[in-house]
């Protein structure tokens, strides 16, 4: 019989649950539309996770389409939150 103590506090993944946000992310792709919904800390986290999912989709590297993403003459993305 295992003499440990297994108490454990739920308070923590509580706050942090509540301290996500809901985004909305459109990203155009050589003229294919990608429309993708998360739950993250930040725009900047939701981004990442865009651009992990989308490489997934695509078949691509992640590298290749944060690249693709992070061009700054283009205006191919776009991420709101709810």
């Amino acid at each position: 019989m295992c003499k440990c103590d297994h108490t454990y506090s739920t308070a923590a993944y509580i706050g942090e649950v509540e301290q996500l946000s809901k985004y909305h992310g459109i990203f155009n792709w050589h003229g294919e539309l990608h429309r993708l919904w998360t739950t993250a800390e930040s725009k900047g986290m939701a981004y990442v996770f865009f651009i992990t999912r989308l490489a997934t989709t695509l078949n691509r590297s992640r590298r290749s389409v944060l690249v693709y993403f992070n061009d700054a003459s283009k205006a191919n993305w776009e991420i709101k939150g709810e």
